[in-house]
């Protein structure tokens, strides 16, 4: 049969047609609808700020209401439909719904991106295919319009002139306010065409939409006899044809090749921008429109289309969703690419420049969902069509009863990112406000594409400080802006600073370096016990342990043994084995201690190696995560004794670190060169016999020389490749002075039972931050 165009709409309704809104409501002034950063307040790229204030003057502004119908008008609409009157009539608990509020395109209006601009479509173009448009309409002074029509110039006008006006009426003090005020538009009207003639002009200005940037078209319109999609699949699935381009005659008339020339030309248009389709106003039909739902018939139309329903809502005082009765067919077998919004609204009219009129129909709910892609496209230049259209389709509103009860499934759109989906309402209602905001929590990516990048989430702060190293790669970082990505990929930039990055200039390798510290005391003075030597001996054994990085995160198993190789040399051997899951470290120690009279020296070598751990810190996330770490230290020591119960212990060392850096992290570390020193006053038989008492003051291991290579994501483009940011960061310039001051105590108690207590502070000499205090106490039993 041959296919006749028809407008899919319900005819234009209610007594106004024709009138001026300056007979409804005065015009209101748009000065104070600019939003603005408050002062102190940052912006970052691709991440909205809301001024709150604006948003609150938008929801109350006359010209932002206009699009909504009266209470009365409301009720004339639902009673033509056989429906009850509105709930904001009948309980307290209600309110009428704002075509606009309800859907937080006030919010979007009142939000600020980077560049100082509002999110209201500036910038974008949105594309409608229709019967006619007065473009001359006070709805549209200013805008700019790219007008691609037919040379036979239809007499109709109302339609396309409402439905341009839903989408994109600017806000300029008359008239209503559309979704995406600030966008232009491409305009093609069909005219009187034939069907042949038809399939070729919408082909043409898709293209032409594509070639100029559109970044929606919007279609409210479909063909007579149309079928739903169930049963035009089930007709299609039985000719035995694989191509619905050589079907589509049987259904609508016309020549193979045309449509899929048509066809051809929506698939190329997905790539720039999204195609927005109105259901049909049959709601007799059991399942979506046929025409509207073409992907179910074209596959590889899916990437970028939506179809869109109508439904009167019911709001409550809240203005949360509490029923939506669809006016429309229903999702059906469309609903993971269907949304629903109210299209029974006040829309420009073209009787005159100034006139409007009350309309309703899917007609008019599809260019609102046009209009929230073009300000999605505004805030997320760098996304593709498909990817503005996912965050719609994900973040709409669903939470009412009847949604539930006509619950048809889920989708997931990325893990952890679920949604249900109903037959009736698809996906829901828009929310322009949760598309505008991240989704699933923020990470860091580390790798080629979004879809394929391991992501570090952010929620809980970033590690860029650690032992050794400083605070160097924090301090780098703390101004740079950084792209992070949310569950589905959309990038919103920070600054290193506001993502949060932990740690500190005092932040230990393990989570109690007192407790540490008095164990591997413990263990060495287990070892010194074994043999006979003079207390100065003892302690310039023992003055290490404050301050070295060879045995910091000494852990797991430890050993320690001293052998006496003639009158005057001891050797002592030191180490730990920890075989933590994931991260095993080893450590070993030899050190040559020489006694003399009233002092004792040392000279040590060490080496450990440390799995998943830069140095002795088990290491994470994208700046610090490393494969390994070998390391190697050198250490001179003396201890000069005072008397029968003091001596005085100085210590230095100096080390050299390899890191192995991990595949895909963002930090290459080169080889490091680290020291530390400090100073040791001890007492001997202080409470008990045999016991010692020690009071420690130095510096904590700290870089000396050396260099980390960064890369930070920067940017992403539409096919979801990243780009990263390289630069060198010195990590001597964030050691800051790390000191560690303290006491120890060790003796043995009655029944062979050593005691072993140590406190210790942790402080930077030249950064305000809280200092880290820790103590420990440890008992154990010899046999």
């Amino acid at each position: 049969m041959v296919g006749i165009l028809r407008i899919g709409m319900v005819a234009l309704a209610g007594a106004l047609a024709g009138c001026t809104l300056e007979d409804i409501v005065p015009s209101d002034s748009t000065a104070d609808l600019t939003p603005s950063v408050a002062p102190g307040q940052q912006v970052f790229p691709g991440y909205a700020t809301v001024d709150t204030v604006v948003a609150e003057r938008l929801r109350q502004n006359a010209e932002f209401g206009r699009i909504d119908l009266g209470q009365a008008d409301e009720a004339a609409m639902r009673a033509s439909f056989g429906l009850g009157p509105p709930c904001a009539q009948v309980s307290s608990g209600c309110t009428s719904a704002s075509t606009l509020v309800v859907q937080n395109v006030h919010v979007a209006h009142a939000s600020v991106l980077a560049d100082g601009s509002a999110v209201r479509g500036g910038g974008q173009l949105i594309a409608i295919v229709d019967e006619g448009f007065r473009t001359a309409h006070e709805d549209f002074s200013g805008k700019s319009i790219v007008e691609f029509s037919s040379s036979q110039a239809s007499a109709e006008r109302n339609h396309g002139t409402a439905v341009a006006g839903v989408a994109a009426a600017r806000l300029n003090g008359v008239g209503i306010v559309g979704v995406a005020p600030d966008a232009s538009l491409h305009l093609t009207s069909w005219g009187n065409q034939s069907l042949g003639d038809m399939l070729g002009l919408l082909a043409a200005s898709t293209r032409d939409a594509a070639a100029r940037g559109a970044v929606a078209q919007n279609n409210s319109w479909g063909w007579t006899g149309e079928r739903s999609a169930f049963s035009e699949r089930a007709f299609f699935n039985a000719s035995g044809l694989k191509d619905y381009a050589l079907f589509a005659p049987a259904s609508y008339g016309g020549k193979a090749s045309d449509w899929g020339v048509l066809f051809d030309a929506y698939d190329a248009f997905q790539s720039r921008g999204v195609i927005v389709y109105a259901n049909s106003n049959d709601d007799t039909l059991p399942d979506v429109s046929a025409w509207a739902a073409l992907p179910l018939l074209v596959p590889k139309l899916r990437e970028a289309w939506v179809v869109v329903g109508n439904a009167l809502l019911e709001v409550n005082s809240q203005g949360r969703i509490v029923d939506a009765d669809m006016l429309s067919a229903p999702c059906g077998s469309a609903a993971a690419f269907c949304l629903v919004t109210d299209g029974s609204v006040m829309a420009p009219n073209a009787a005159t420049d100034s006139s409007y009129a009350i309309v309703t129909g899917t007609s008019f709910a599809a260019p609102q969902v046009a209009g929230h892609i073009a300000l999605l496209s505004q805030a997320f230049p760098n996304l593709s069509p498909a990817e503005r259209l996912t965050r719609l389709l994900a973040t709409a509103q669903n939470g009412w009863s009847s949604f539930a009860a006509t619950r048809s499934g889920e989708v997931t759109f990325a893990p952890g990112v679920t949604r249900p989906q109903s037959r009736l309402y698809g996906m829901g209602v828009p929310d322009i406000a949760a598309a505008l905001a991240p989704i699933g929590g923020l990470a860091i990516a580390t790798g080629a594409t979004v879809a394929t990048a391991a992501a570090m989430p952010v929620g809980g702060g970033v590690d860029a400080t650690a032992p050794v190293v400083g605070s160097a790669i924090a301090q780098a970082l703390a101004g740079r802006e950084i792209m992070l990505i949310d569950a589905l990929g959309t990038d919103f930039r920070r600054t290193g600073s506001e993502i949060g990055l932990k740690g500190s200039s005092v932040q230990p390798p393990v989570a109690n370096p007192s407790q540490q510290i008095a164990a591997q005391a413990q263990s060495f003075a287990f070892g010194f016990a074994a043999q006979a030597g003079t207390a100065a001996t003892v302690d310039a054994g023992m003055a290490r342990l404050f301050f070295s990085q060879s045995l910091a995160g000494a852990a797991g198993s430890r050993f320690s043994n001293v052998i006496r190789l003639d009158r005057v040399n001891l050797l002592h051997v030191a180490g730990y084995f920890d075989d933590r899951a994931g991260a095993p470290a080893a450590a070993v120690s030899l050190s040559r201690l020489r006694e003399h009279a009233r002092f004792t020296t040392e000279f040590s070598l060490s080496a450990g190696h440390h799995q998943n751990r830069l140095f002795d810190a088990v290491s994470s996330g994208p700046f610090l995560g490393v494969d390994s770490t070998t390391a190697t230290t050198a250490s001179v020591g003396a201890t000069a004794r005072f008397g029968e119960h003091w001596s005085l212990s100085g210590f230095a060392e100096i080390g050299v670190g390899a890191v192995a850096g991990r595949t895909g992290g963002l930090a290459q570390i080169g080889p490091i060169l680290h020291a530390s020193a400090g100073v040791a006053a001890a007492r001997h038989d202080a409470l008990l016999a045999g016991d010692r008492l020690s009071l420690y003051l130095g510096l904590r291991p700290r870089v000396v020389a050396g260099r980390a290579r960064l890369r930070v994501p920067a940017a992403r483009d539409q096919s979801g490749a990243i780009a990263y940011e390289a630069f060198d960061v010195d990590l001597s310039s964030g050691g800051g002075v790390p000191l560690r001051a303290g006491f120890g105590y060790l003796a043995t108690l009655p029944g062979a039972v050593d005691l072993s207590l140590n406190a210790n502070i942790d402080f930077d000499a030249t950064v305000e931050e809280e200092p880290l205090a820790s103590a420990s106490v440890a008992l154990r039993k010899r046999f």
